[in-house]
């Protein structure tokens, strides 16, 4: 039966398997997985990036630059939304 996750084998340079290897440790899970996760989150922005690529390369100049703010304001929104249980954390009273 063929598997819905086909394998990809993937040759990294040196500095880039230390950089996977180094955020692997500190996440205290295996390089595999580790790679595997970051990939799968980043798979919205790698499609972003496939279609500003399809964009620029039909010549759409202007529509590859509506999809480079889209992808910019949607990593600052993820941005701030990351800090904000920080700023509405009520202090414990002593």
């Amino acid at each position: 039966m063929p598997t819905l996750k086909p394998r990809v084998a993937l040759i990294l340079p040196p500095e880039t398997r230390e950089a996977f290897v180094a955020l692997s440790k500190a996440l205290g899970k295996p390089l595999g997985a580790t790679i595997i996760e970051l990939l799968v989150e980043m798979t919205p922005q790698i499609r972003d990036l496939a279609r500003m690529a399809a964009q620029v390369k039909a010549g759409k100049a202007l529509a590859a630059k509506r999809t480079l703010a889209h992808m910019i304001g949607d990593a600052a929104a993820q941005i701030v939304s990351a800090g904000q249980p920080e700023l509405f954390a009520k202090e414990k009273r002593k």
